[in-house]
């Protein structure tokens, strides 16, 4: 961010569907560091997040001038999403705050099964 600041013409796009598959240490998004905010649009996909990679749902976080540009593009550029889709997607990310599995959200369940997977796998390439 701060090599950012010193060019204040450029946009940043960041790719974050990862962004709940870490763990160890808490993944930082850049739009959250100071004087980011108003020029960072933050992408996410609700395929990654919630296993539902067929369902083909994204989203873009980001100020209003920013995403608006992008609402205006989308419509030439996107898949037919069915509503009621987009209507489970919100909901999931309502739900996916709230204690799941014995941890404190679905993000942090979501973060902490990916580690016991790559441990597994680590363990199993070591033997």
């Amino acid at each position: 961010a701060d090599v950012l600041r010193e060019h204040p013409q450029v946009i940043v796009i960041a790719d974050e569907c990862y962004e709940y598959m870490c763990w160890g240490k808490p993944h930082t998004r850049i739009a959250t560091l100071d004087g980011m905010w108003d020029r960072t649009v933050t992408i996410s996909s609700a395929g990654k997040t919630f296993s539902a990679t067929g369902w083909k749902i994204g989203y873009v976080v980001g100020p209003a001038p920013l995403v608006q540009r992008i609402h205006m593009t989308n419509q030439w550029v996107q898949f037919c999403i069915a509503t009621p889709l987009q209507t489970a997607v919100a909901e999931a990310l309502r739900e996916a705050a709230k204690p799941y599995q014995g941890e404190a959200t679905y993000f942090d369940w979501v973060a902490r099964e990916f580690q016991r997977k790559c441990e597994r796998l680590c363990a199993g390439l070591v033997d």
